[in-house]
């Protein structure tokens, strides 16, 4: 996969909207300080990223996205989710970029470039890879019945970090409606 990350700068949007809409402010450091933090940990997390270190990779980047959200910083969490071989979160994680993605205006779609074309190519690659499991009830189970899954995985992983296994644990429950329904899901 290309490296569209490196194309803009994770926050050329933000500075040049701001700049347009006259919402910058110069009197809002923690403001700054937050983005200033969110600017090192989205360096530091593609850094360990393209070093291979997934794990610490994918946290920074999470962070980076939580404390300030760029849709730089999505598609790149994402695509660091999809090599570290957690197929069903950089799904999730590619949707979310293009649910993002299609709230833009033209003018901001177009400065992302290459990303939604890329985000859709694997959303679609890795689709099928995410694991589904299905639950059935006897007939007759009352209202009320839950059923609770505990699984373990050994997630795969490309790269430099490709001999480095972990164990992934996973837990869902679901509770049953009177009609025989899905009423509740946890994961």
């Amino acid at each position: 996969m290309a490296t569209p990350w490196r194309n803009c700068g994770r926050h050329g949007e933000r500075w040049e909207n701001e700049w347009r809409t006259g919402s910058f402010s110069l009197s809002a450091p923690a403001a700054a300080q937050d983005i200033a933090a969110a600017e090192a940990l989205f360096e530091r997390g593609l850094t360990d990223m393209q070093a291979g270190r997934y794990e610490t990779g994918c946290k920074a980047l999470a962070e980076s996205e939580r404390i300030d959200p760029q849709p730089g910083t999505l598609f790149t969490l994402a695509s660091c989710e999809a090599q570290w071989g957690r197929i069903a979160t950089a799904v999730a994680r590619f949707k979310d970029y293009l649910a993002r993605f299609e709230q833009m205006t033209p003018v901001e779609q177009a400065r992302q470039g290459e990303r939604p074309k890329l985000a859709r190519q694997e959303r679609d690659r890795l689709l099928p890879q995410v694991p589904r499991l299905a639950l059935s009830l006897p007939a007759g189970a009352s209202a009320g019945t839950t059923a609770a899954v505990l699984c373990w995985t050994e997630p795969r992983h490309t790269g430099p970090a490709a001999g480095a296994r972990r164990r992934v644990r996973s837990r869902a429950r679901a509770a049953v409606d009177s009609a025989g329904r899905v009423a509740k899901e946890e994961i």
